[in-house]
C-alpha cells in the first residue's frame, strides 16, 4: 500500500502503513480526492482483508482543517467504518477536534489515544500494540502520556467544567445520571420554575453536555455521552456517604 506523495497532497500514507494499520499525516486543507485516494479506500481495503483496522493519524503543524465536500466525505467514512475501528491513535490533534472525537465516543468502536507533538514513536507503538505490556516504566509513561493528553484539552476541560461548576445543573444533571428525564419530571425533582430550568438546560444542551428527544408534544433529556457519564460517575463515588 504505497502512496507517492506530491508536494501538493494533503494527505499523506507514511511508511509505517501495514497490512491492518493506516498511518497517515494531515497536512494543509485537506482536499475530498487526496482524503479518498490516501484514506478512505486504503482503510477500505485493509476493512475488507482485516475485518478491522487500525489508524494512526498525525495533524501537522500546518494542518488547517477540511473543504467542505472533504469534510462531507469525512463524515461519510465515519458512519461507514468507525465500527470497525480497533485502535486510533491522534497525533497532536487539534483541541475542536479531540472534543468532538469524545462527544461522539458513542459511534467509535475500539480506543482512541491522543498523543502530543514529538510523540509519534509512542503513537506508533502503541497503535501497532508494541508497547511493553506491565511493569512500573510503562505505567509511568501511560500515566504522563493521560496527563499530557488533559494538557492538551485543559481549556475544553475548564470550559466543561466551569459550566457544571453551578449547584443547580448540577442538580439537574444528578437527576439525568438516573436515567431520561421529561420537563415537568425535572421541574418536580429539581424544584425549580420551567423558565429557570429552561435556561440551565439551554446552556448544557449547547455544551453538549445533555442531549433530547421529543416523543409527541414532550421533550426528554438524557445526559449526552458516556464521557459525561463517567464524569457523573466519579463525582458520585468522590461524594457518596
Amino acid at each position: 500500500m504505497n502512496n507517492f506523495k506530491n508536494a501538493t497532497d494533503t494527505v499523506i500514507i507514511l511508511p509505517e502503513t501495514d497490512d491492518h494499520t493506516l498511518c497517515v499525516e494531515l497536512t494543509g486543507l485537506i482536499r475530498r480526492e487526496d482524503f479518498r485516494r490516501s484514506f478512505k479506500e486504503p482503510l477500505q481495503k485493509i476493512i475488507e482483508n482485516n475485518g478491522f483496522y487500525d489508524v494512526l493519524i498525525h495533524h501537522l503543524p500546518d494542518f488547517k482543517g477540511w473543504e467542505e465536500d472533504a469534510a462531507d466525505l469525512s463524515m461519510q467514512t465515519v458512519i461507514e467504518s468507525a465500527k470497525y475501528g480497533r485502535r486510533r491513535a491522534m497525533i497532536n490533534a487539534p483541541e475542536k477536534f479531540i472534543l468532538m472525537q469524545k462527544m461522539s465516543g458513542e459511534v467509535f468502536g475500539g480506543e482512541t489515544r491522543y498523543f502530543g507533538p514529538g510523540q509519534f514513536q509512542a503513537a506508533l507503538n502503541w497503535v501497532k500494540g508494541r508497547e511493553q505490556k506491565g511493569g512500573r516504566a510503562n505505567a509511568l509513561e501511560e500515566r504522563r502520556i493521560e496527563i499530557e493528553q488533559v494538557e492538551n484539552s485543559s481549556e475544553l476541560a475548564a470550559g466543561l467544567l466551569k459550566v457544571m461548576a453551578n449547584d443547580k445543573r448540577l442538580m439537574i444533571l444528578c437527576k439525568l445520571y438516573e436515567g431520561e428525564k421529561s420537563v415537568k419530571d425535572l421541574m418536580v425533582s429539581v424544584g425549580m420554575e420551567q423558565s429557570a430550568l429552561s435556561q440551565h438546560l439551554s446552556l448544557m444542551r449547547e455544551k453538549r453536555i445533555v442531549k433530547t428527544r421529543r416523543d409527541k408534544q414532550s421533550i426528554y433529556y438524557s445526559l449526552a455521552n458516556q464521557p459525561i457519564e463517567d464524569l457523573m460517575r466519579v463525582l458520585s463515588q468522590i461524594y457518596k456517604s
